[in-house]
């Protein structure tokens, strides 16, 4: 009779370990890639940009430059990045420019619009200057978005191209005109 409730009772536990590891796999699932849903399709696709996230994934980004600040809109995420100096050219701006669109743009579902806007700071007023401002738009990138933000990330001191420009909506200052005349 032992035997039989003892066998009885790891019958019962080895079915509670396969119903539980079934249910553990099976809400895994969407985070697995599935190769028949295309190429450039991977977990990160599902990324739900927050007000209660917002921070935390942009503190982990690594970027050049400094968040002024930051604020999600409906389906729009808007940042104001502080630039220091000229010193360090324009390819930081470019490639934090690349990192910000892969975050709103590629890994998150839920943002369509990235604006971004380069600000200098006066050290002894703090007054803020527009330099640069950028709007993408993920239905106006449709199907080139990793390809315009690798284009941005690889850019390095190159001036845009104005096709470039015009399809990011970037718009250059005197400011910024008067800082990098050699790159734009």
């Amino acid at each position: 009779m032992l035997r039989w409730k003892l066998s009885a009772l790891l019958c019962l536990s080895m079915l509670m370990v396969v119903l539980l590891s079934a249910k553990v796999l099976t809400a895994a699932e969407p985070l697995r890639l599935r190769p028949a849903a295309g190429s450039g399709i991977t977990e990160a696709a599902a990324l739900q940009l927050t007000n209660s996230n917002l921070v935390d994934l942009l503190s982990e980004l690594p970027l050049n430059l400094r968040i002024a600040r930051a604020e999600i809109s409906g389906t729009t995420l808007a940042v104001d990045l502080k630039m220091q100096t000229s010193a360090g050219g324009v390819s930081p701006v470019y490639e934090d420019m690349a990192k910000l669109g892969s975050l709103a743009l590629l890994r998150s579902g839920n943002m369509e619009q990235l604006r971004l806007r380069f600000v200098a700071e006066d050290p002894w007023t703090g007054d803020r200057h527009l330099l640069l401002a950028a709007e993408l738009n993920r239905d106006e990138l449709s199907g080139q978005v990793e390809q315009v933000l690798g284009q941005l990330d690889a850019q390095g001191e190159s001036p845009l191209e104005e096709a470039l420009k015009e399809q990011l909506h970037i718009v250059e200052t005197a400011l910024w005109k008067k800082a990098f005349s050699g790159s734009s």
